[in-house]
C-alpha cells in the first residue's frame, strides 16, 4: 500500500497485506481503513501527524464468503460500509468495529462496491457483479464527505442504475437489512 505524498514522493505505508483492495479514511482523516480481500479482513492504519503510520492492525475479521471485502465507504456517523464479495452482503460497522447492519443482496453474491447518493445522500448503491446489477437501499445516514473522485463514481453509479432500471434489470428491492440484533427490519 503506497501513498503519493504532497512533496512528490512515493511512500510505502505497508508491504505485507495479502491483496489490499478498497480504502477509505475516517471522518477526521486520522485512520485509513484497508480491505484485505484474501485475508477476509479490514485493517486499520493510524495516520500520524508526521505522515507515517503507527500500530497497524486488524480492525474487523470477517468470516464466510468466497473471497473477502472489496469496496468501502464511510457514512456521516463515522461508520464503515463494506462490500463483502462472495457473501452477497454489505456490512456496516461502528468506528469500534461493531456490526450495526447487514444488507443482503437480493441478486447475486458478488457485492463488489458501494457509494452513497440520492437527493438526501442516504441511498446506498451496491454494485453486484455476478448479475451485473446495481442495487439500492435507503439508509439511516448519508455519506460522510465527497471527494471529486467519490462524486464522479457516484454520478456514474446513479447513471448506470437509472439505465439498468429503465431496461428492467436493476433491483431496488427487496434488499433485506438486518439489525445487529439479528431481527430483520
Amino acid at each position: 500500500m503506497y501513498r503519493y505524498a504532497a512533496a512528490g514522493r512515493l511512500e510505502c505505508l505497508i508491504d505485507n497485506a495479502p491483496s489490499p483492495n478498497g480504502i477509505v479514511l475516517n471522518k477526521d482523516e486520522t485512520m485509513l481503513y484497508v480491505a484485505i480481500t484474501r485475508g477476509n479482513s479490514i485493517w486499520r492504519l493510524p495516520l500520524m501527524a508526521d505522515g507515517g503510520v503507527s500500530k497497524v492492525g486488524l480492525f474487523v475479521q470477517l468470516s464466510g464468503g468466497l473471497t473477502g471485502p472489496d469496496g468501502m465507504a464511510l457514512d456521516d456517523d463515522d461508520r464503515l460500509v463494506v462490500a463483502h464479495v462472495g457473501n452477497g452482503t454489505v456490512w456496516v460497522f461502528t468506528r469500534f468495529g461493531e456490526p450495526v447492519y447487514r444488507v443482503r443482496s437480493c441478486a447475486g453474491i458478488e457485492t463488489t462496491n458501494v457509494a452513497f447518493g440520492g437527493e438526501d445522500g442516504k441511498k446506498l448503491y451496491i454494485v453486484e457483479s455476478e448479475t451485473g446489477s446495481i442495487l439500492a437501499v435507503d439508509m439511516d445516514t448519508a455519506q460522510a464527505r465527497s471527494s471529486p473522485d467519490d462524486v464522479c463514481q457516484l454520478q456514474l453509479l446513479e447513471l448506470r442504475y437509472q439505465l439498468v432500471r429503465h431496461q428492467a434489470h436493476a433491483v431496488q428491492g427487496p434488499v433485506e437489512v438486518v439489525l445487529e440484533t439479528g431481527v430483520p427490519e
